[in-house]
């Protein structure tokens, strides 16, 4: 595995995303998974190359995107995104990751709802989705590190 950049060529995306859409548990190759409504959320290890790709899903549609790729080899990841279909047919789904050895977990929500709080995992991957229709709005989210909620940027 290059540690400096991804090796394009030998990923097997289809796999992730097939993986992704399976509904397994977290394990050897999905490394972190989360749910909400229906938006779906795996962190795929990629058995090619070793490195993780992001997928998002819309439960409802079916549709999955991927939404990048992160070296494991990285000590510690704070990421934040967003996808949506090209024609604007849809909603939009939101996404958080974060580890280190100081985040205990994260959380996000929407505009006016309720925090969705999520724990790092025992690989130490604290990740969490959500979808909504409103394109010109992002989720609020937070990484809990020391025990106190910081924004997530």
């Amino acid at each position: 595995m290059n540690a400096n950049a991804p090796v394009w060529d030998a990923m097997d995306f289809s796999a992730a995303r097939e993986l992704a859409l399976s509904g397994g548990q977290v394990g050897a190759s999905i490394v972190a998974r989360d749910r909400s409504g229906d938006c779906a959320l795996a962190l795929v290890a990629d058995a090619r190359t070793g490195w993780l790709v992001i997928v998002l899903s819309d439960q409802g549609t079916g549709e999955s995107f991927l939404a990048g790729v992160l070296d494991p080899a990285e000590a510690e990841t704070r990421m934040r995104g967003s996808v949506a279909p090209a024609d604007g047919q849809g909603p939009r789904l939101h996404y958080a990751l974060a580890r280190a050895e100081s985040v205990r977990g994260l959380r996000m929500r929407g505009p006016e709802s309720v925090w969705g709080v999520r724990e790092a995992n025992s690989e130490g991957w604290a990740v969490a989705c959500m979808s909504f229709d409103d394109f010109d709005t992002l989720p609020q989210v937070e990484i809990l590190e020391e025990g106190a909620w910081s924004p997530l940027v």
